[in-house]
């Protein structure tokens, strides 16, 4: 039912009359609900149930699915403190919470591990320790967004630590995609426009891209000079996360900046207008947008 609920609200909310909305989602909060009660009482023990409410926490709340998610990866892991599986996802959690402390720490700690001695678990825990040290990169490359002056210095030194990383677990391959996205970001923090939008479409075409990796790509394009492939990358990653506000603001703002508020309104009213008006960033450019277009 969630899966669903995302699918139909994400694809064409236009579909669905503002009243429709608002009890399907009355009725998935209250399913979500029930479901972790029955979760954090019953199965928290359980590896499949519990990385199943991530999953849904993840797709139907994108308010506070995070969070509740790192609840429940916390007790998880008093079971199974072990489970490299549960401290990837709760770095996850972390990280998009902004959290970026505790998500490094949780994260270069799976990426450090000792090696397990059994021959199966070993291998799933080598590609958690890749995994984990991708991670560990991509937060110190958010960090680095934070930073300005000399203070991003420090950060490009401490992605090349995280880089480096990596590197030591992969091995040298010039054509892996993780590899590859790293040196980009590399290029990004180095304003290398060309060279990021180069590596950048390279690794989409490699594997299936998420949101933020073609929102970083549009981002590229669009500084490289190449504004209609980045509306198309925005599109993108709209259609594979169509529940990330991020996507569609993302999209509006670079409407605003091609002179087309228009456009850039009629993106963000795919939106629920509930959405619009309670969500912070999503109000703001809107109504930058609306000015905009009264001066257009």
């Amino acid at each position: 039912m969630v899966p669903s609920f995302v699918q139909t609200l994400g694809s064409d909310p236009g579909s669905v009359s503002p009243e429709q909305i608002d009890e399907i989602r009355a009725e998935v909060a209250e399913a979500l609900a029930m479901a972790e009660t029955v979760v954090m009482a019953n199965a928290i023990d359980n590896e499949v149930a519990v990385l199943d409410m991530i999953r849904y926490m993840r797709l139907a709340d994108p308010f506070d699915g995070e969070a509740r998610s790192a609840v429940i990866l916390r007790a998880a892991l008093e079971k199974d403190p072990a489970n490299d599986r549960y401290l990837f996802e709760l770095a996850r959690s972390q990280f998009a919470q902004q959290e970026f402390d505790e998500a490094l720490a949780v994260a270069e700690s799976l990426a450090d591990s000792e090696s397990k001695s059994v021959s199966l678990r070993a291998r799933t825990q080598w590609g958690y320790r890749i995994l984990a040290a991708k991670l560990a990169f991509d937060i110190e490359f958010e960090i680095w967004f934070t930073k300005e002056g000399l203070e991003r210095e420090a950060s490009v030194k401490a992605m090349r630590e995280a880089e480096a990383k990596l590197r030591s677990l992969v091995g040298a391959d010039d054509e892996n995609p993780l590899l590859m996205e790293v040196e980009a970001k590399v290029a990004v923090a180095d304003q290398d426009w060309s060279q990021a939008s180069r590596l950048l479409e390279r690794v989409i075409t490699m594997k299936e891209p998420e949101s933020d990796l073609l929102r970083l790509t549009a981002l590229c394009l669009e500084r490289n000079g190449q504004i209609g492939l980045a509306v198309e990358r925005y599109e993108e990653a709209i259609r594979a996360e169509p529940n990330d506000l991020r996507n569609y603001i993302g999209l509006a703002e670079l409407n605003g900046r091609m002179r087309t508020p228009e456009k850039g309104i009629a993106i963000l009213e795919r939106l629920p207008r509930r959405i619009i008006e309670e969500n912070e960033a999503a109000s703001r450019v809107y109504q930058s947008l609306q000015i905009l277009a009264g001066g257009v």
